[in-house]
């Protein structure tokens, strides 16, 4: 499939997103003491990133499923799909390497809990929980319009359109992430890969490594 990503809306949304929160590290440094500075535009970043991460899951989603239309589906209906066919994301990592920490962003996925009816239900991600009552309850909640959030649902971002453009693959040429210069890194077998930049190859936990040579980007396995 010879895709360039460049052309690719959800790509190029990706970016504009990550650029947008790193402008905001012109004032507020990008440090964990930092990370309950809450602010509006953190409010716009979250609220569109979360959005975003709902439309790719649901094309995730459709294409495990074809025949299911998903368009009222939320994310924890989704989760409980995804996880059928790629368990191990919950083990994908995205780190930051302008304060040496990895990010886990789909970790809670991991877990159950009782529901008030007594069921069991998907755990969440504290992120996409806080843009949940961000959405709902702006005033009461505005606090959770962190930095932390921010970067954490960019990372959860960043890690369902790896898992989307791996699918797209579907064993055919690889697609070529082009050159950005993003806060984010894939994290693999202990060594770091930044978005973009021509170098190596993502590896992500459901898929096994191919063999395949890219002719530059990186390539998706």
């Amino acid at each position: 499939m010879k895709d360039d990503l460049m052309n690719d809306n959800h790509f190029k949304y990706f970016l504009i997103l990550d650029k947008d929160l790193k402008s905001t590290l012109r004032y507020v440094e990008l440090d964990k003491r930092n990370y309950k500075t809450f602010s509006l535009e953190y409010v716009r970043l979250i609220l569109s990133i979360c959005a975003e991460v709902e439309v790719i899951c649901k094309k995730i989603s459709s294409n495990i499923n074809p025949d299911v239309d998903y368009s009222g589906y939320d994310l924890p209906q989704m989760a409980d799909i995804i996880l059928q066919k790629y368990p191990k994301i919950t083990e994908l990592e995205i780190s930051v390497p302008l304060i040496s920490e990895s990010i886990l962003p789909f970790e809670s996925w991991e877990k159950n809990h009782k529901g008030a009816d007594g069921s069991d239900q998907r755990n969440m991600p504290s992120w996409w929980s806080d843009y949940n009552h961000i959405k709902h309850a702006r005033d009461k909640n505005y606090p959770r319009a962190n930095l932390e959030n921010a970067l954490f649902s960019l990372s959860g971002l960043f890690g369902v359109l790896l898992y989307w453009y791996r699918i797209k693959l579907d064993g055919n040429d690889a697609i070529g992430i082009p050159e950005s210069p993003s806060i984010l890194y894939f994290e693999h077998g202990g060594e770091s890969k930044p978005v973009g930049f021509a170098t190596g190859k993502i590896v992500l936990p459901d898929f096994p490594a191919s063999s395949k040579k890219s002719a530059g980007g990186y390539q998706l396995s």
